[in-house]
């Protein structure tokens, strides 16, 4: 494969790596409900950066405990 081919490649890659985040979000503000929906939703976004902690405390803890685990 040469140069050009890999970027077009990766250009291609990203390209619908983008499609895919933001075809769900554009087919969800296609209607009225669904903007409703997440407007809904928006009002819990404060309680989002809590949720993500907790979460990635959780995580560290699981693979520190995999990691101990492997040690012995």
């Amino acid at each position: 494969m040469t140069g050009g081919a890999k970027v077009g490649r990766g250009f291609f890659t990203l390209a619908l790596f983008g499609l895919g985040l933001s075809l769900p979000l554009l087919l969800a503000l296609a209607s009225r409900e669904s903007q409703r929906i997440l407007e809904a939703a928006a009002r819990y976004l404060h309680r989002v950066p809590v949720a993500i902690g907790l979460l990635l405390v959780a995580l560290g803890i699981w693979s520190i405990y995999f990691g101990a685990a492997g040690q012995s």
